[in-house]
């Protein structure tokens, strides 16, 4: 191997160390993305959450006069 196939070598090394992290910096966000809307989802969930009570006295369907 010659020194400019050796230099080419670790260019192209680096080049992908950098892709790599670019790439890790994108999906790190998507996962922080993801995280943030289970919370969210959730959350909403437990807003809408009948008390045990209430599951009692509710009908089984929506009664419309």
């Amino acid at each position: 191997m010659t020194e400019e196939e050796f230099k080419e070598t670790v260019k192209n090394l680096l080049m992908m160390q950098n892709n790599n992290d670019c790439n890790f910096q994108i999906l790190q966000a998507q996962i922080d993305k993801l995280q943030q809307q289970i919370t969210d989802l959730n959350n909403m969930k437990e807003w809408f959450r009948l008390s045990e009570d209430e599951k009692k006295k509710r009908s089984f369907f929506t009664e419309i006069n």
